[in-house]
C-alpha cells in the first residue's frame, strides 16, 4: 500500500499563533478522514487530542496544539512526521531537532507543572494526554530507550549536480562505530541500494552510488530524506518525502520490467534502456495511455502520478470487509502484460504452487475467468495473474496506472472467485 505520511516544518509563527496549517497536500489525501480533531500519538504511545480548525479549504491544527508544543519543547525548524495510522484522525508523530536528529527528551517536569497555565483542554477533564501519561507522570525519556535512532536530511541543487550527500554532522559522530565503507540503503518496498563512502575531516559523504539512487527516485531540490539505523552494521533504512511533503510511493524498476536482478547496477541499466528507447522511437506508437510500454516520466509527470496514486489509495482505505482482502497499485506491468500478487495471500486463499483458474468480478453480471501461476523466479516464490483472461480484465475496466484494485475473497463458492473493487483518483 502507499505511504501514507507526510512532514512538516514547524515555524515560529506556528508557535507564537498558536495553531499549526496542515499541508495542503496533506488535506487533500486526508480530508476525507479529519473530523473536528485528531488524536497525536507519539512513539512512546502517549495520545494528544488535537481541535482542527478549517476555513477555505485550509486546516490548522488548534486547541490543544500549543499544549502539544510547549510539552515537546518544540521550536521553530523541528521538524514533524505524521503518519496515517488508519483510524478515523489518529496519527503517529515523530519529532526532530534542527540538528536533524530525532528528539530523545530524557525527563520532563510534572506533566501538570508543564501544562499550567493553558485552560483549552479537548477531551479529558483530567489531562491533555490520554493513555499512559498519568502513569509515567512526566518521568522518564519520551520516546522509547530501544526505538532505531533516526535522522533527517534535506536535498540541496549540490546533492545532485554534484553526485554526492553529506551526512549530517550530529549523525556522523553519533554512527561513526557503526558504518564502514559503505552504506546500505534499504527502502521501505525491500530494495537495497549499497553506496560506497567517503571521509574527510570528520564528515561522511554518501559517493559511489548515490547518484544512482538520486536519479531512480527523481531526487531534486526540496526532497526529504529520513534515516533509520537498522541495527545491522552500516543499513539503514530510507523513506523519501517529494516537495509536496508527501512520503513518495515506492516503485521497483527491476520488478517491472522482470529484470533478473534487484542490484543498482541493473536497475540503472534498465532505466537507460527506457530512455534510449524513447528517445529513439519516440511517442508511444499509438497504444493508450493505460496499456503502452513502461517508460519513466518527467519528475513532474512522477510527482503528479504520485498524487493522484495516494488518492486513490485514501479510498481505497476506507473499503471494509470480514472477508480476507488485498490491496494492490496498478503499475504499467500489471495492466499490459500480469499482476503480481502478494504471495502470501496467493499461497492461502487461491493455491499452493502450481497453476489454478480464479473468477474475479466486478458485479453479479460480469466476471472474467484467469489464471493464477505460482513459481519460482529469481530465487524466490512468485504469484501472479498472467495469461489473456487478465489482459481482457484490465482491458475492460480501463484500468490505468495509479489505479487501486481491492481483490476480496468471496467465501463459500465451489471455485476460487475474487470480486474486485476499482479506487481511481476520480469517480469515472
Amino acid at each position: 500500500m502507499a505511504p501514507s505520511s507526510f512532514f512538516k516544518i514547524v515555524m515560529a509563527k506556528d508557535l507564537q499563533e498558536r495553531k499549526l496549517r496542515l499541508p495542503e497536500s496533506a488535506v487533500v489525501v486526508y480530508g476525507d478522514y479529519l473530523g473536528d480533531k485528531v488524536v497525536l500519538k507519539v512513539p512512546n504511545g502517549e495520545k494528544w487530542p488535537i481541535g482542527l480548525t478549517s476555513r477555505d479549504g485550509k486546516v490548522w491544527l488548534n486547541k490543544g496544539w500549543s499544549k502539544f508544543a510547549d510539552f515537546y519543547s518544540l521550536d521553530h525548524g523541528n521538524l514533524l512526521i505524521f503518519s496515517f495510522e488508519g483510524d478515523h484522525s489518529h496519527f503517529h508523530v515523530r519529532i526532530f531537532s534542527r540538528s536533524c536528529l530525532e528528539k530523545d527528551f530524557g525527563s520532563f517536569f510534572n506533566v501538570e507543572d508543564n501544562l499550567s497555565g493553558e485552560t483549552d483542554n479537548v477531551g479529558s477533564s483530567e489531562s491533555p494526554l490520554m493513555g499512559s501519561c498519568s502513569k509515567r507522570n512526566g518521568k522518564g525519556p519520551a520516546f522509547p530507550l530501544n526505538a532505531p535512532p533516526s535522522f533527517f536530511k534535506v536535498v540541496l541543487d549540490d546533492t545532485i549536480r554534484d553526485g554526492k550527500i553529506k551526512i549530517p554532522p550530529i549523525g556522523s559522530m553519533k554512527y561513526e562505530d557503526f558504518i564502514g565503507d559503505k552504506m546500505f540503503l534499504e527502502v521501505p518496498n525491500g530494495l537495497v541500494w549499497p553506496v560506497e563512502l567517503s571521509r574527510r575531516d570528520c564528515e561522511i559523504w554518501l559517493r559511489r552510488g548515490w547518484l544512482k539512487f538520486a536519479r531512480f527516485y527523481f531526487l531534486e531540490l526540496g526532497c526529504l530524506l529520513l534515516f533509520t539505523y537498522k541495527g545491522i552494521y552500516s543499513h539503514f533504512q530510507v523513506r523519501i518525502f517529494r516537495r509536496n511533503t508527501l512520503e513518495m510511493d515506492y516503485f521497483n524498476l527491476s520488478d517491472e520490467d522482470e529484470t533478473d536482478s534487484n542490484s543498482s547496477g541493473e536497475i540503472e541499466c534498465q532505466r537507460m534502456k527506457h530512455d534510449k528507447e524513447r528517445r529513439t522511437h519516440g511517442g508511444d506508437g499509438g497504444m493508450s495511455a493505460a496499456h503502452r510500454s513502461p517508460k519513466v516520466l518527467s519528475r513532474t509527470a512522477q510527482s503528479e502520478l504520485e498524487d493522484k496514486t495516494q488518492r486513490a489509495f485514501a479510498k481505497a482505505r476506507s473499503f471494509k470487509s470480514r472477508n480476507p482482502f488485498v490491496v494492490i497499485r496498478m503499475r504499467p506491468s500489471y495492466i499490459s502484460t500480469h499482476l503480481k500478487l502478494p504471495i502470501y495471500f496467493a499461497q492461502e486463499h487461491i493455491c499452493e504452487s502450481g497453476e489454478r483458474k480464479v473468477t474475479l468480478k466486478i458485479s453479479d453480471m460480469r466476471s472474467w475467468s484467469v489464471k493464477c501461476i505460482i513459481q519460482v523466479y529469481n530465487c524466490q516464490t512468485c504469484a501472479r495473474f498472467q495469461d489473456h483472461g487478465w489482459k481482457a480484465f484490465a482491458r475492460d475496466n480501463r484500468l490505468e496506472e495509479g489505479d487501486v484494485c481491492v481483490f476480496e475473497v468471496i467465501p463459500n463458492t465451489s471455485k476460487c472467485a475474487l470480486k474486485v473493487y476499482i479506487f481511481r483518483d476520480k469517480d469515472q
